[in-house]
């Protein structure tokens, strides 16, 4: 999710960005249509320059979509051209509208045949949330790059002086973590431990409660220190009253 493209997780950034353009669409987004991204690439570590290709088709509203990622060239209803730093800023969903329509304007992205309309639902069609990016990382088995985008992301709450935001996303990354069965991402190994066996503790405790409810239910007496349910024994007081 980083402004640049991402160094850990996938070899390919632009495998990520095709991945994620499958994962990310808002479940409720009426959009439909085809965007294909022309993207420049300078050389880099001995590789010639090179064009990337990437299509994002929508064929159906609430549909996921089609993405291909191609060295040749592709053609779609809307063709937004750029460079690879750019692609990367405006994919990761860092970039807020007013400062992409900026950079439409002014050249920086050139769309084709004037298709702004196809450009924006697109991208207002997209969850670029930091809570979003977290599932989808995890999703892909990559605790290690996830933890790395939530301490970025609270972290930069945080420096803005954003407390309140940065304990509300803290609190939400947790909660996604635990879904997935993941370690908090912001406790240190100490605290880890101890939040831990908080856990099990608290299960420990559901457990017998319900076993305590059930062997009440029977009519049994429950055991904990042995966990299992002991019949009942009618005293000889009970008896005669009997």
């Amino acid at each position: 999710m980083s402004g640049e493209a991402p160094s850990d997780g996938y070899e390919d950034p632009f495998e990520e960005a095709r991945d994620f353009f499958e994962f990310g669409l808002h479940e409720s987004s009426r959009f439909s249509g085809t965007v294909v991204f022309w993207v420049s690439v300078p050389a880099t570590g001995g590789k010639p320059a090179r064009m990337q290709y990437l299509t994002v088709a929508v064929r159906k509203p609430g549909t996921v979509p089609r993405v291909q990622a191609s060295l040749t060239k592709q053609k779609g209803e809307c063709i937004a051209e750029m460079s690879d730093s750019v692609f990367f800023k405006v994919y990761s969903g860092k970039l807020p509208t007013s400062e992409v329509v900026a950079l439409c304007l002014g050249g920086t992205i050139k769309v084709h045949w004037l298709r702004y309309d196809v450009l924006k639902g697109l991208a207002d069609a997209m969850d670029f949330s930091v809570q979003r990016w977290a599932r989808f990382y995890l999703t892909k088995g990559m605790p290690r790059r996830c933890r790395q985008l939530a301490t970025e992301a609270v972290g930069e709450l945080r420096a803005a002086g954003s407390d309140e935001e940065a304990e509300s996303l803290t609190r939400d990354l947790d909660r996604i973590a635990a879904e997935f069965g993941t370690a908090s991402f912001f406790l240190d190994d100490e605290a880890r431990d101890a939040a831990q066996r908080e856990k099990e503790d608290a299960e420990e405790d559901a457990e017998d409660a319900a076993a305590a409810a059930a062997a009440a239910q029977s009519g049994d007496d429950y055991d904990p220190r042995t966990d299992r349910a002991e019949p009942r024994l009618i005293s000889e007081e009970t008896s005669a009253e009997v």
